[in-house]
């Protein structure tokens, strides 16, 4: 009798429980709602996220705000979801996504003096906004830098352009302190032209560096800068017309995150616009298997998706990161999809505000180091960045059919794509990891604001001790300085790669160990017979490298042929074939440029086969071959042409 009794339970109890965890709720919040309802309709939606953060919602249940609408402050997920049954927080309804300010609307102003007005806001705020468009935290001088011209111990400097009028204690200093580098710090004293500074930054302080005073009154002398004294609780602004601020929407930022999640794994967010963050978009904090999908993140100052701590199985795709400071995405993770984002505007210059790049080593797009590694960073577009596009470190990551213009804006000897080992940081290195594809344009290393004599931007670095990555099949054009730097490496793999209009295409250095790195099969095309720092752009600058030389092509459109550099000597192909054990079937071209002519780089920089009408003109390769008809571009390939009319092509 009590095995039947047994065998009945078990048979009622199974349905019941799949019954249960089938009846998943839809909750919805609008602006137009009520907290007194039940949420669960459109009609009965919640009105405010305080509400909506007392709720503790089940596996499979989704939570949707109305779009079009905006709220101000955090999104907290208070339940995780189960594989199969996530929950969800997205969009119902027609138009615009939803809006998650990070920001609040700051009212009451009223003149100060001049054309500056004032309000009273109880909220320390880190940056402002008027109808939507960022201000300038108020800084000395209104752009660029001022310029260090001494400095007698490692927190003083003296910088003989400040006026000696103003006390400078308690103001933020922004400086250029290295290659790489830019630090925040604050003026603890003042005297003349003599700032102390309140710690020694990471790199010392020295005659010819660049830097930039915020957050002071007597900073605010022209439109479009705002002050916010902590002391009075008052906001300063001088709007862009000159106007009374009561004529606009004045928001600042003061809440840190647009949505935080910790300890909570199955969570998708999608649809939702995050504005304004003091700090981050998306925080996450101990938190897997997430999807993170066709989101928005607007000036987040700090990041626009952040997790500092290790986490798995992330997907994120076709989200868009703009104008924030510190890294687009910091992300800590293993075996994840980074997948059709766009990345662009991250700190820049001019941009920069009262948080600087965070770390001094910051300011990049993407940044991923979980310690599996096993990710993959696909078809992504980065554009205007003031660091590195895209760094990866750990094993076995696929950075592939990415496309990187215009990094290296703010900072310098850094790359489009960047990968080191540290051995003593880090148990692993990026071994195993294969950058495959992608096409990477104009990379500035910036030396405005340090001493150095050059920009110094790299298209691909592979950096201090890394071993065991695949280069292949890039396109990577007008670097300052390296298209493929290899710097203390072994066992790199570089092929088939097509490098155009660099310093140097190829620069391997103080690269040792038992496995030589593998330069094969690529074309590498000088176009310049200057530089501001080698005699010429060179083909091959090997400085106590370790590498094989094969299969590759050399070619380049003037009349020299010194295109290779040992460091100390420049060479002919000849001496340098004949100065390598290797280099038995590569080949050197000079493809001369004639009167009038012009090179031109066209690439396909989508997933989908690109078909380009030449439009009758008169085309050659550059190998001088004749090219006619149309031009079909696989996915992430380019072609280079010469012709008369070449530069009147659209790519």
């Amino acid at each position: 009798m009590k095995i039947y009794l047994l065998t009945f339970i078990l048979i009622i109890s199974i349905p019941l429980l799949f019954s249960l965890n089938s009846f998943a709720t839809n909750y919805y919040v609008s602006s137009e709602g009520d907290d007194s309802r039940s949420g669960t309709s459109a009609v009965d939606a919640w009105k405010s996220l305080k509400r909506l953060n007392n709720l503790v919602p089940k596996p499979g249940d989704s939570i949707f705000f109305r779009r079009g609408d905006e709220w101000n402050g955090t999104v907290t997920v208070n339940m995780f979801g189960k594989e199969g049954s996530p929950v969800v927080y997205g969009a119902y309804g027609e138009g615009e996504r939803p809006k998650i300010y990070g920001s609040e609307i700051i009212p009451g102003w009223k003149k100060h003096s001049g054309n500056i007005y004032k309000a009273r806001f109880d909220q320390k705020i880190n940056q402002l906004f008027l109808e939507g468009k960022k201000m300038t935290a108020a800084r000395y001088p209104n752009s660029g830098y001022l310029f260090i011209t001494s400095s007698s111990n490692p927190t003083s400097l003296t910088a003989e352009e400040l006026p000696d009028a103003i006390d400078y204690s308690g103001a933020k200093w922004f400086g250029r302190t290295n290659y790489f580098t830019t630090s925040l710090l604050e003026v603890k004293s003042s005297h003349n032209k003599v700032l102390v500074i309140n710690e020694a930054p990471r790199f010392p302080l020295k005659k010819g560096l660049g830097f930039f005073l915020m957050n002071k009154l007597e900073f605010l002398d022209q439109p479009g800068e705002w002050f916010y004294d902590e002391e009075s609780k008052m906001v300063y602004l001088w709007t862009p017309g000159g106007d009374s601020p009561e004529n606009y929407i004045i928001r600042g930022s003061v809440y840190n995150d647009g949505l935080y999640v910790s300890g909570k794994n199955y969570i998708t967010i999608r649809d939702i616009h995050f504005l304004h963050q003091a700090e981050k978009g998306i925080h996450l904090k101990n938190s897997n298997y997430l999807v993170i999908d066709n989101n928005a993140f607007s000036y987040s100052d700090g990041y626009g998706i952040y997790s500092l701590t290790e986490a798995t199985d992330l997907v994120i795709t076709n989200n868009h990161v703009t104008g924030v400071n510190h890294y687009g995405m910091y992300l800590r993770i293993s075996n994840s999809l980074i997948s059709n984002n766009k990345l662009s505007e991250i700190a820049l210059l001019e941009n920069i505000g009262i948080t600087g790049t965070g770390e001094d080593n910051f300011g990049g797009g993407i940044y991923v180091a979980g310690e599996k590694g096993k990710n993959k960073i696909t078809y992504n577009r980065l554009e205007k960045i003031g660091s590195t596009g895209i760094l990866f470190a750990r094993p076995e990551n696929k950075i592939e059919c990415n496309f990187i213009k215009d990094v290296g804006l703010l900072k310098s000897d850094m790359g489009g794509i960047y990968t080191s080992w540290y051995k003593k940081s880090a148990s692993q290195g990026p071994e195993g990891s294969t950058i495959r594809n992608n096409i990477i344009l104009n990379v500035v290393g910036e030396k405005y604001g340090y001493t150095s004599t050059r920009n110094m931007g790299e298209g691909i670095y592979i950096d201090e001790s890394a071993t065991g990555v695949i280069i292949e099949n890039n396109t990577i054009a007008h670097c300052s300085n390296s298209g493929i730097k290899l710097h203390k490496t072994e066992n790199i793999t570089v092929n088939n790669n097509t490098i155009f209009d660099t310093r140097q295409s190829i620069h391997v250095l103080k690269s040792e160990g038992t496995e030589e790195n593998q330069i094969t099969n690529n074309i590498l095309i000088a176009v310049s017979d200057n530089d501001d720092y080698l005699k010429r752009q060179v083909l091959i600058n090997e400085s106590e490298g370790n590498a094989f030389y094969d299969y590759n092509e050399y070619i380049h459109l003037y009349e020299n042929k010194e295109i290779f550099f040992n460091g100390s000597d420049y060479y002919t192909f000849n001496k340098w074939q004949s100065s390598n054990r290797n280099e038995i079937n590569s080949r050197a071209l000079t493809t001369l440029l004639l009167p009038g002519e012009k090179e031109l780089l066209l690439y396909n920089d989508s997933p989908q086969e690109k078909t380009i009408n030449l439009k009758g003109k008169d085309l050659k390769d550059i190998r001088g071959e004749k090219i006619t008809g149309d031009i079909r571009l696989q996915p992430y390939t380019s072609v280079i042409l010469i012709g008369y009319s070449a530069g009147n092509l659209i790519n």
